[in-house]
């Protein structure tokens, strides 16, 4: 009788334990070495345009637009003239998209010729919706927005820092007047989106006050249509911020997220008192999806996950003072970014668990922040903490996952040689080098990605590696590193095949859990 083969055993492996992490307690009320203080580098404050000069996109001339006899949006009956305009609109951002691609392959005249075609086909069926509107007054105010939409945005992307500012601005009041006559779910998120886009452009144009006003009203504008719990809501408030930090008034910025962090948190627990009342009636907690950041992992099979509505007003929270706290820093005040990130990394942990994603993105803040104020010991110290939680915890890096680690491996790199240790930083910048062409190799295999990015990309980690290699005396390994870097230029990926790694990045493993 034949003999049985024995089973063989499925080999389990067991999670690596995770070394020490810092924690809130290394953090609050503590004095951490390096500076209290440091050079204020945050931007001076911006000249701002005089009183006549302010504009408001309310204000701004457009023609006349009716829509006495449109159908309404949940019409399902298209006429032939809104599906020539709908058909007009999807080839102009074809023709953009055309011409893209055609920029990033090297050939700027077939881009200029497609990107002129777009614009052309734009114009012509905004002047279609205006000429209906005026004439009949029967054409949809949601199709008339995206018609104005579309025109602006092939023109922005077609003049980049330099669009022909009246003609856009005639196209946002024109969408602007449209939303305003839209359905309630057509209106939502346009009015929003016009004021930021007319910000933008007002910005470009050398013009804060008007453009900090329109930001403002785009803020506004979203909590009125999404309430004050939602992602468009706060990345309008983020768009509005960021540009108050741009214009040198970086205390009102910081001012602001912390007014808006600490009526979340009151929200937080207010929704949090609701739901144990409902739990304890036996009803269920309201949830809501989770944005793209407050994801914890890979959500269900349709990649959904879902958060109570409390932990989300948390996120928030976390959120807001996660960027006050970066302000800070650009301001030398960091005593008072350490506190807050002391806040942020308990969020982090509370809401989504140790571990998590956002406590590794609370970390990596922290270890910057050391930095900042020269504590380079408590900053090599959050790095590896990261790194330490990316080995035990992450099987399979996507690219999101592997651009951090990259990121991460590189400071850490540069913290040793700060700290007077180039042979370790060696290592990290050789690991930094595997899983950035690792990453280039994935890029490779995307559209609208060039040769020439991929190379840029590799750069700079060629060129650490290169210098440290140098300065610890391995002339042969910096020359080695030289002729791999030449390598990758010449390879048809920008990445050369010659180049293994460090304790910290195994090249057969950079993309699964790695092992130190």
């Amino acid at each position: 009788m034949p003999k049985k083969k024995k089973k063989k055993k499925e080999v389990v492996e067991t999670p690596m334990a995770i070394e020490h992490v810092f924690t809130v307690g290394d953090l609050r009320g503590k004095t951490l070495r390096g500076k209290v203080t440091t050079e204020d580098k945050s931007q001076p404050l911006l000249p701002e345009e005089e009183e006549d000069a302010f504009e408001s996109l309310d204000e701004v001339e457009h023609p006349a637009l009716s829509f006495a006899n449109a159908p309404d949006d949940k019409d399902e009956n298209v006429g032939e003239k809104e599906k020539m305009i709908r058909d007009e609109i999807v080839h102009s951002h074809q023709l953009a998209y055309e011409a893209k691609t055609a920029q990033m392959s090297g050939n700027p005249q077939q881009a200029g010729a497609t990107m002129k075609k777009a614009i052309q086909k734009a114009q012509a069926a905004l002047d279609s919706c205006i000429k209906e509107s005026e004439t009949n007054g029967n054409i949809r105010p949601s199709l008339v927005a995206a018609t104005a939409f579309c025109l602006a945005d092939v023109m922005t992307h077609a003049y980049g820092g330099r669009p022909p500012a009246n003609e856009l601005k005639v196209a946002f009041a024109v969408a602007l007047e449209a939303i305003k006559n839209s359905g309630e779910d057509s209106r939502k998120g346009g009015k929003s989106k016009a004021y930021t886009q007319y910000g933008a452009l007002l910005s470009m144009q050398g013009k804060p006050r008007s453009a900090l006003a329109s930001y403002l009203a785009a803020y506004d504008a979203a909590k009125t249509d999404y309430g004050d719990l939602h992602e468009i809501v706060e990345q309008a408030k983020y768009d509005y911020t960021g540009y108050l930090a741009k214009c040198g008034r970086s205390r009102d910025c910081v001012d602001f997220l912390l007014k808006s962090a600490k009526e979340l948190l009151e929200t937080a627990n207010a929704l949090e008192a609701e739901a144990q009342a409902k739990g304890e009636k036996g009803e269920k907690e309201e949830e809501v999806d989770a944005p793209e950041d407050a994801k914890s992992g890979d959500g269900d099979e349709s990649g959904v996950q879902k958060l109570p509505k409390y932990n989300l007003a948390r996120h928030f929270a976390m959120r807001n003072m996660l960027n006050a706290a970066g302000v800070l820093d650009t301001r030398g005040d960091h005593v008072e970014s350490q506190e807050l990130l002391a806040d942020v990394l308990e969020l982090a942990i509370h809401v989504h668990g140790e571990n998590s994603r956002q406590h590794m993105n609370a970390l990596y803040a922290i270890g910057t922040h050391c930095k900042a104020r020269e504590a380079i010991d408590e900053a090599i110290a959050c790095h590896e903490a990261v790194l330490n939680i990316m080995d035990a915890t992450i099987q399979v890096y996507d690219p999101e996952r592997l651009q951090n680690r990259v990121a991460i491996l590189k400071d850490t790199a540069q913290l040793y040689d700060l700290r007077g240790q180039p042979e370790v930083a060696v290592d990290y910048a050789d690991g930094a080098c595997v899983n950035a062409q690792t990453l280039a190799r994935i890029y490779a295999t995307t559209e609208n990605f060039p040769l020439a990015s991929r190379i840029g990309m590799l750069e700079p980690f060629w060129q650490l590696l290169i210098d440290l290699k140098t300065k610890i005396g391995d002339s042969e390994g910096a020359a080695k590193a030289l002729r791999e870097r030449n390598k990758g230029r010449m390879n048809l990926t920008g990445v050369s095949q010659g180049h293994r790694g460090s304790r910290r990045a195994p090249a057969s493993r950079s993309m699964g859990r790695q092992r130190r």
